[in-house]
């Protein structure tokens, strides 16, 4: 069992990956664990972290910007589905 606090490590993004889900921390490092995205997203402050696709979950404050239907998180980008488009931008407070 990994045990680590919320304050203590950089999450940046969730990444599902068959029944797993990948943590990219800072630095590309990686944490993997048997756990879903839903039931990691429960336990996320939604102020700071937010769900772009079936398959990601990004930290709000590690965004760097948008070009078309991706997000960008230090030179990473990561697609944004049309379902959680409308959601990201009221978050951003954009258009």
């Amino acid at each position: 069992m990994l045990l680590l606090k919320k304050n203590q490590v950089p999450w940046m993004l969730f990444k599902l990956f068959a029944n797993h889900v990948v943590i990219y921390v800072r630095n590309n490092d990686r944490l993997i664990i048997h756990n879903t995205l839903k039931g990691i997203e429960e336990r996320l402050p939604p102020q700071k972290f937010m769900r772009i696709h079936n398959s990601f979950i990004v930290n709000m404050e590690k965004v760097t910007g948008i070009e078309g239907m991706d997000i960008l998180i230090e030179k990473k980008s990561i697609p944004i589905s049309k379902k959680y488009w409308n959601p990201l931008k009221q978050k951003l407070k954009i258009f």
